[in-house]
């Protein structure tokens, strides 16, 4: 990795372009990051135990990957980007056609985000706007007949522009079957106070038991 980013360095450094942007006083664009390089390891697809077939839309490389290496179709519609500029609908629509011949698909979107490291508050607000709107046009297809489950990776507060270790807030929708909590709100303070105390690990078992799916086992 090392040598491969020195030989980048060189060859860009010495592009006419970045001779041009130098002498307009502007800085050289004479390095590509490379980050999150390891070795692969072959992961356990999805299908294998869970037994659901599995989609996913994104538009973000690392995504994608990992969604691939799990044996999930993986569509990035037009328009689709890894930042605030991405289409939302076009993401909706794209998980609302998958959800026809798929058991289970995961919509990614980073743009909220993209906003909160730029630092952008109202970049943000629209942001978390539109992911609601992304979700509504889903159910307007299906109804209330779906699990839906709604969270994020990590926290990224826009004072900080860096993620956190604060827990994440997560919402479990089912159509029927639940009993429900007493939070009202969908925010990290009301989350605090919800009945869900869970780890990552716990939400594909949550999906599976609420959806009639998980594998009974012991007497």
């Amino acid at each position: 990795m090392n040598t491969l980013t020195r030989r980048i360095y060189e060859v860009l450094s010495s592009s006419q372009l970045n001779d041009k942007r130098v002498k307009e006083g502007l800085p050289p664009a004479n390095i590509v990051l490379l980050r999150g390089a390891s070795i692969h390891t072959e992961l356990p697809k999805l299908k294998d135990y869970t037994g659901l077939s599995g989609a996913a839309v994104s538009a973000t490389a690392l995504i994608k990957g990992v969604c691939k290496s799990l044996g999930m179709e993986v569509v990035t519609p037009p328009g689709a980007t890894g930042g605030i500029d991405t289409d939302y609908m076009a993401k909706a629509e794209a998980a609302a056609k998958l959800l026809e011949d798929h058991d289970l698909v995961f919509l990614h979107i980073k743009a909220t985000d993209a906003a909160s490291h730029d630092g952008k508050v109202s970049e943000k607000v629209k942001a978390i706007e539109m992911i609601d709107r992304s979700i509504g046009r889903v159910l307007d297809r299906y109804g209330s007949e779906l699990v839906v489950l709604f969270t994020g990776d990590h926290a990224t507060p826009v004072e900080l522009r860096e993620h956190s270790g604060d827990p994440v807030p997560l919402m479990l929708y089912v159509p029927t079957n639940i009993i429900p909590d007493n939070v009202g709100d969908f925010n990290e303070r009301q989350a605090r106070k919800g009945s869900l105390k869970i780890t990552g690990l716990n939400i594909i078992d949550l999906l599976l038991n609420y959806s009639n799916r998980a594998t009974k086992y012991g007497a």
